[in-house]
């Protein structure tokens, strides 16, 4: 959506700034149910848990009343842009084209297989090796939230790598998450762990910014296309992660 909203420059910075949002509240919903499960019962939890469906209904509405006037920018736009041929856009054609984007998403792809292993193991982590409570829990995504919080500033305004080095730059980037994460579970003090957590969220916003920033050059129906081939297999991976971590996080 967002290429069709803003220019070509603009768009990496529009994609960091359409991401800030987003990591916020997945940084500042796990901060909030853990500190309140410090005085409330998990099944009182569930029950806010059920009722933000509400708000998240009354954000998309509200957003559905500008859709007319992102519709007629998105229609301005495209009676400037160069038309694509032919409706049908296939995956197999266009990765065999860039072999880099192929080689990102499976990057991308197992990361997310191992990432659910972090999710699953943190608070296995906190309790069982460093005896501490939901309050460190919430330490440790305050943490996260502000390396974060910093490293999409920091990634907005230096903008898309250049075509030759983004591979480089994203595998790099993965390379130093999967060695913050090895770190954590290494991790003898809270205190290590928080300053772990931190370098951890300075590096996540690469990740994601890079990826869509990258998949923004290509045309519409190209680019749906990729982000559709990319989604389902983060999906895939994540499942398939969810599934194994408990039993390796436990052992």
């Amino acid at each position: 959506m967002i290429p069709d909203l803003v220019g070509p420059r603009e768009c990496p910075a529009a994609v960091a700034l359409m991401d800030l949002p987003g990591r916020v509240a997945r940084v500042a919903g796990p901060a909030l149910a853990a500190l309140l499960l410090a005085v409330l019962s998990p099944v009182n939890l569930y029950w806010i848990e059920a009722a933000t469906f509400a708000v998240s209904a009354a954000a998309l509405f509200t957003l559905a009343r500008h859709r007319p006037l992102i519709a007629a920018r998105t229609a301005e736009r495209s009676e400037k842009a160069t038309p694509v041929q032919g409706s049908g856009v296939w995956a197999r054609p266009l990765l065999r084209a860039h072999p880099e984007v192929l080689v990102a998403m499976t990057v991308h792809a197992v990361g997310l297989l191992f990432v659910a292993t972090a999710a699953i193991g943190m608070p296995i982590l906190i309790t069982a090796r460093l005896h501490a409570g939901p309050s460190a829990y919430a330490l440790v995504a305050l943490c996260t939230g502000i390396g974060a919080l910093a490293g999409n500033l920091l990634i907005g305004r230096v903008g898309r790598p250049p075509r030759a080095v983004w591979l480089r730059v994203y595998c790099t980037a993965w390379v130093v998450d999967g060695l913050i994460l090895a770190a954590m579970g290494m991790a003898t003090t809270v205190a290590v762990l928080l300053a772990l957590a931190v370098a951890a969220g300075l590096v996540t916003p690469v990740l994601g910014v890079a990826m869509q920033a990258r998949l923004s050059i290509f045309p519409g129906p190209q680019r749906l296309r990729l982000i559709a081939t990319d989604q389902a297999g983060i999906r895939t991976a994540g499942t398939v992660g969810m599934l194994l971590a408990p039993p390796l996080a436990a052992r």
